[in-house]
């Protein structure tokens, strides 16, 4: 499709949609639609774009020759039947950016880890003497970064599921879904129908192209044979074919007939959910030119990004843990399992259905000494606990409360986990001002002590 004098409704003035109106205003006719009402951002109000807001219905969307929708609006959208009955083309920001982008692309998905494999790789390709750009769901919208790419740049994107509902042409060079856990589950039907638009990535490429799969994932190793590209695995042990595994210290690659290797270097990057992220990272950065000198380099220098299993200090000999982004079950147990010492879990906020809470106390029970629970989801959580076996279960009216009880609670030698399990929409804009408010409240904590 040529994206030139179009008539372009955009859905969701967030991040993506405002970022996509900026780039198209230039050459097309674009009305934004919102059934909020968010003030208008400085960089569209001197632009010829038109605003519909406040409508919940999005009235008229459909009247134009295109529509792109943001990742936060799902199909069930009346406005989206509407404009299928007209064969109006519903299309995903990420699709229309693929259309202007030069540079070829790594782009990583799955239900956890996306945020610091794609920063990692970004971070070797860089230490490779590579120009990598990282965007998508990790900050910059892609559709900012793609005008203004080159052959000679590498695009490093996270992806979600959502943007892949509305993908027609869009193909990577080497696609990557790190695993699958029950997750949007209130958008999804199934976690089959999850797992299959996750898997969506690859429907584009050919044989020319690379598709890494976590091969410890039961349910990404069913549907390999999906795979149209060069099918790759990553594995925290040996295993036959091509692909990248752990074992006695040493990451392996065995690609093309070579099997190469090199020894863990030491990495500020804790857990097995982490090797599985610097397995992955390794693998994409080795297809992409790095070598595996850049690669060991690399992987000693990264550090964890922020709110993703960050230490932030001891207080009274426990080492506090901020584990912000870990909202869902299966995030908060891949915490829980990175340590051996007693954990006292601060958990909670807005229950996600169908996950599988039941599973995430179960499993870690041995390890909770104490369990603190806020938010929306306290009482329910409270009962799923006690019913799985934690009977040391403390429910606080906010996270300053949850924090202090922590501090009561802790003894030299525990680690204090915020690792909430659940979204933070309850009490906090994002799970980012989730995490920086748990730090405060530590800092204070400690300076008061």
């Amino acid at each position: 499709m040529n994206i030139r004098g179009k008539k372009i409704s955009v859905i969701g003035m967030g991040k993506t949609g405002i970022a996509t109106a900026e780039v198209l205003s230039t050459h097309n006719e674009i009305t934004i639609f919102d059934s909020k009402e968010p003030p208008i951002p400085p960089q569209l109000k001197d632009l010829p774009v038109k605003f519909h807001l406040g409508d919940p219905n999005y009235t008229g969307a459909e009247e134009a020759d295109l529509i792109i929708i943001s990742p936060g609006v799902p199909k069930t959208e009346p406005f989206v039947s509407r404009a299928l009955a007209r064969d109006v083309p519903i299309r995903s920001e990420i699709e229309i950016a693929y259309k202007l982008c030069k540079a070829p692309i790594i782009a990583v998905t799955g239900t956890d880890g996306k945020s610091t494999t794609v920063s990692l790789i970004a971070h070797i390709l860089k230490a490779a003497g590579k120009r990598a750009i990282a965007g998508g769901n990790i900050g910059t919208p892609f559709i900012s970064i793609a005008p203004f790419t080159t052959p000679e740049d590498i695009v490093v994107l996270e992806v979600s599921s959502y943007q892949l509902e509305w993908i027609e042409e869009f193909r990577p060079k080497i696609g990557i879904v790190l695993n699958i856990a029950a997750d949007h589950l209130e958008r999804y039907s199934s976690l089959e129908e999850y797992a299959l638009t996750k898997m969506r990535l690859f429907e584009n490429q050919t044989k020319e192209d690379f598709a890494i799969l976590n091969r410890d994932d039961p349910t990404l190793f069913r549907l390999s044979h999906l795979v149209p590209s060069t099918l790759l695995f990553f594995s925290l042990s040996p295993f036959e074919g091509e692909g990248v595994y752990f074992s006695q210290g040493e990451i392996h690659i065995r690609l093309r007939g070579e099997n190469l290797s090199f020894t863990l270097p030491e990495t500020s990057l804790e857990g097995k959910h982490n090797l599985q992220n610097m397995l992955c990272a390794s693998l994409a950065s080795f297809l992409a030119g790095a070598s595996l000198e850049d690669i060991s380099k690399a992987l000693s220098t990264f550090q964890p990004l922020e709110h993703r299993m960050e230490r932030i200090g001891y207080h009274k000999g426990a080492l506090f843990i901020n584990d912000s982004k870990a909202t869902n079950p299966h995030a908060a147990s891949k915490a829980l399992s990175s340590f051996s010492a007693p954990i006292i879990l601060i958990a909670g906020g807005k229950y996600k259905e169908g996950a599988d809470y039941e599973g995430l106390f179960r499993e870690n029970k041995a390890k909770i000494k104490a369990l603190i629970l806020i938010g929306e989801a306290s009482s329910l959580l409270e009962s799923i606990a006690k019913a799985e076996g934690i009977s040391n279960v403390y429910l606080e009216k906010d996270l300053e409360g949850a924090v202090r009880k922590a501090s009561e609670l802790a003894t030299p030698g525990d680690v204090v986990l915020f690792s909430p399990a659940c979204s933070s929409f309850d009490m906090f804009t994002d799970f980012e001002e989730r995490g920086r408010r748990f730090k405060e409240i530590f800092s204070a904590l400690k300076e008061g002590s």
